[in-house]
């Protein structure tokens, strides 16, 4: 064969030359700038989720804080409504008048320890 028989072949069909293949492995160069910009963005994810992370638990005390909050006025509220409930009595009334301000029926006697 000669020259111009390969030359031949390198052109096409329609005389127009091929493009050269370009070669598949990566630079060097361009391997670190890929590794480089992966392991930014890994980082700063990672970042971003350690930083959710604690927001996150940081919230979650203050939920379980507001919790108890309200069951401690819960159980405050159910105490009043139940000295509410005992102030429409008659027996605790008289309870009250006779204990706190030493009040008696009419005809009663009182008798009082002096001791004390």
């Amino acid at each position: 064969m000669n020259t111009n028989d390969r030359s031949n072949r390198s052109n096409d069909r329609d005389g127009k030359k091929r493009k050269r293949k370009k070669d598949p492995t990566i630079s060097p160069i361009k391997r670190v700038m890929y590794i480089i910009f992966w392991l930014t963005i890994l980082i700063m994810s990672g970042g971003l989720i350690i930083s959710q992370a604690s927001q996150y638990n940081e919230l979650r005390r203050e939920l379980v804080a507001v919790q108890t909050d309200i069951e401690h006025e819960l159980f405050i509220y159910e105490d009043l409504q139940l000295r509410l409930t005992l102030f429409d009595s008659d027996a605790y009334i008289v309870m009250l008048a006779r204990e706190r301000l030493g009040m008696i029926f009419p005809g009663q006697i009182v008798f009082r320890n002096l001791a004390y």
